[in-house]
């Protein structure tokens, strides 16, 4: 029996679909993100002065989430930037400001190492790489696409 012939019989088609695409969209943006932080490893390394540093709690949470604020300047090739970013995505925060201050260390007019995309030099980051929560996001939205597969197939009912 083909796959599509079992969607429409099996009445989990719109269930099925939505799993698909949800999970879909998620794998694609964070597969993204892995590979965006990946290339930041090997972006331009550019002198960058800090010009604003402080800890901010985050109103995105209900618990005690400190978020660093950090505002940073830099030149490429004779033209000035600023830029707030310390990773490719954001999501670092901290359960209490100490953890949020030990974790940079940064100070303002300290120098420190800004990662610049060679393609667009308005965008670089202090912390290279790609983040271990976009990894896990992306492994969430593979999993959400098999069981949205499975659900498809009939080997697996909601």
């Amino acid at each position: 029996m083909e796959l599509a012939s079992v969607i429409a019989t099996s009445g989990s088609f719109i269930p099925s679909l939505a799993l698909i695409l949800g999970g879909g969209a998620i794998l694609v943006g964070f597969s993204h993100a892995l590979w965006r932080g990946a290339q930041s490893r090997s972006w331009l390394r550019v002198p960058a002065v800090l010009v604003e540093c402080s800890m901010s709690q985050s109103i995105l949470s209900d618990s005690d989430r400190w978020t660093p604020r950090i505002r940073y300047a830099y030149e490429v090739d004779g033209v000035k930037y600023e830029s707030r970013r310390l990773v490719v995505s954001p999501g670092i925060d901290f359960g209490t400001a100490a953890d949020a201050e030990a974790w940079g260390g940064f100070r303002e007019g300290d120098v420190c190492t800004a990662y610049v995309d060679p393609r667009r030099p308005s965008y670089a980051v202090l912390e290279p790489g790609p983040q271990l929560s976009h990894l896990v996001a992306a492994m969430l939205g593979a999993a959400t696409v098999t069981v949205g597969i499975l659900v498809a197939s009939g080997m697996l009912t909601l």
